[in-house]
């Protein structure tokens, strides 16, 4: 059974383990809001937004939380002006560097 299990799946990466928790946790914001689990998962499984997080990796993706932990809407609006010219990744590469610095 367990050579069976290796062939059919694949140990996810960190990409992917991200990936699945944000997704977890629409579910779980959808249940404190009472939508029952079946009707969530029917419009869910339709939006744009399942289509997004099928598209391939896009490194922005799953560092909104993560930016936001260590950059607040304050410090994002005074970054904006250097920034807003930048591709993405690269600002959230300095963003994280700047705040890495001890």
């Amino acid at each position: 059974m367990n050579s069976l299990h290796n062939k059919k799946f694949h140990a996810l990466s960190q990409f992917e383990r991200q990936l699945c928790a944000v997704q977890g946790k629409m579910f779980e914001l959808s249940a404190r809001k009472n939508f029952a689990s079946r009707e969530f998962i029917d419009f869910y499984m339709k939006s744009k937004t399942a289509q997004f997080f099928d598209l391939p990796y896009d490194r922005t993706q799953c560092l909104g939380e993560e930016i936001a932990k260590i950059c607040d809407a304050q410090t994002m609006n005074a970054l904006y002006p250097a920034y807003h010219t930048l591709a993405c990744e690269m600002a959230i590469e300095r963003i994280i560097e700047g705040n890495s610095i001890d």
